[in-house]
């Protein structure tokens, strides 16, 4: 397994157990690389890929940071009120927390908020916060 998608399974498993995050987009609905085929508003996307500028992130992202992570937050609804509670709820969940990733490796990671807009498709509108990681032995 590679350290990015040991990265990636321990976010969504961070999201999936917050319990603000259940209430507000239900259980599951974090996905890996791209949200399957039909699946319905609200939920969030972990991937290398900042989907605004379609720009891949390589290796280390920024100095200092061993991996770096997207994460875009998909709403129901237009008008960032709700985008806006799935970023402080991604905020609160994650922002300087340490997660587990093997009994002698963990990280704490770095939230940015990098654009909050309405999303292409029309049907609601789309954070995309970075998620950059700091190694912690």
């Amino acid at each position: 397994m590679s350290t990015v998608w040991t990265i990636e399974q321990a976010i969504i498993a961070a999201l999936n157990a917050d319990v603000a995050w259940l209430a507000l987009a239900g259980e599951g609905k974090v996905y890996s690389s791209q949200a399957p085929e039909g699946a319905e508003l609200p939920y969030a996307v972990i991937s290398d890929v900042n989907e605004r500028k379609q720009s891949r992130v390589f290796g280390g992202g920024n100095v200092g940071y061993d991996n770096q992570r997207f994460i875009n937050l998909y709403s129901d609804e237009l008008g960032k009120e709700k985008c806006s509670s799935m970023y402080r709820i991604v905020l609160y969940a994650l922002d300087g927390t340490i997660l587990v990733l093997s009994e002698d490796r963990m990280i704490k990671g770095d939230l940015n908020l990098i654009s909050m807009t309405p999303d292409p498709s029309g049907s609601g509108d789309r954070a995309i916060v970075s998620y950059s990681t700091v190694s912690r032995q």
